[in-house]
């Protein structure tokens, strides 16, 4: 592939999309069924909010994991 050749000629045209209002969960369930890492957010226009990858995902979702872990006991001294 040439450097100089136009991104057009090898970009993903079919894309798959979410809306802003889609769960963590659907969102994952569709990276895992198309085997894609990335996820443009669309309103009802079709216009693009934002993109959401399996980054964003991994590190929310872990996040969430270390604050809902239960709950924590301390000696007392």
């Amino acid at each position: 592939m040439n450097p100089e050749t136009p991104v057009k000629e090898i970009m993903t045209t079919k894309l798959v999309t979410v809306g802003p209002n889609t769960t963590m969960k659907e969102v994952q369930a569709i990276f895992s069924r198309n085997n894609i890492h990335h996820l443009p957010v669309v309103d009802e226009s079709d216009a693009i909010l934002g993109i959401i990858s399996k980054e964003d995902l991994y590190k929310i979702t872990h996040l969430l994991a270390l604050n809902t872990s239960g709950p924590t006991y301390s000696e007392k001294m």
